[in-house]
């Protein structure tokens, strides 16, 4: 009888581990980091990872020149935040959307999105 409880009890461990394994951290809240290295206070606004519209912002956050912070979103299974980018009410780095209608960046766990440019001109990169 106690080596039957014992098999449960390992069987009911592993099943706890496999979950546990199955959904990592990243899916559920994942990081990312936006260094400003403008002259320009840039506002980013960020989408959970489901948001396949980019309809409701989780949050919207303003970076003063020469700053860095992380932030994040619920992943809700994709792993990483959308987010956009924007100067004085309009997008920058237009060429890098790839989500939501190419309105929106996919920022995936632990990336860093780094802004340069003087005088309103920017330069966009995802690492």
């Amino acid at each position: 009888m106690r080596l039957k409880q014992m098999t449960l009890l390992s069987v009911a461990a592993l099943g706890v581990g496999a979950v546990l394994v199955a959904s990592p951290a990243a899916d559920a809240s994942p990081r990312f980091t936006v260094d400003n290295q403008s002259d320009k206070t840039i506002k980013i606004v960020i989408f959970n990872g489901d948001d396949s519209e980019c309809r409701v912002p989780a949050k919207t956050k303003t970076l003063s020149p020469g700053k860095a912070n992380t932030y994040g979103c619920d992943g809700n299974g994709k792993g990483r935040c959308k987010i956009y980018p924007k100067n004085d009410g309009h997008y920058i780095c237009d060429d890098m959307m790839n989500t939501c209608g190419n309105d929106a960046l996919k920022a995936p766990d632990n990336s860093t999105f780094k802004i340069t440019g003087k005088n309103g001109i920017f330069s966009c990169q995802l690492n």
